[in-house]
């Protein structure tokens, strides 16, 4: 069975283009920018993994990575920053036990791909 993603970041053109990718390699994925959206997918849904960008208008990945954890504690979280220091933010927040994984802006898709592809074994 598929793995079932959620994708969420307020770049909409970079969330729409690794969504279409993570299709292509047989992901089920739901992706939005719009953070209304996000709430009631979180709600509606179980995700076995999520690819969420640290920072955006409203709230971070670590907030969304909050809920969805209360809701699926195994689902694997992945935060995406162009943020410098972001291991040292997670600390701060108290969310090393929350996050799988970082993948650093820009990024390779490639390394997109592993990441997903080490964490979601098993």
């Amino acid at each position: 069975m598929p793995k079932k993603i959620l994708l969420v970041d307020d770049d909409l053109q970079l969330c729409d283009e690794v969504a279409e990718i993570l299709r292509d390699e047989g992901y089920l994925v739901d992706n939005t920018s719009d953070e209304n959206e996000v709430e009631s997918l979180i709600r509606n849904n179980d995700y076995d993994l999520c690819l969420l960008d640290y920072k955006m208008p409203r709230f971070t990945g670590i907030d969304l990575l909050r809920k969805i954890k209360n809701k699926n504690p195994a689902c694997v979280g992945i935060i995406v920053s162009g943020r410098p220091f972001i291991e040292k933010t997670i600390q701060e927040q108290n969310a090393v036990t929350l996050v799988s994984g970082i993948i650093e802006k820009p990024f390779e898709i490639a390394s997109v791909l592993n990441k997903i592809k080490e964490l979601s074994r098993g």
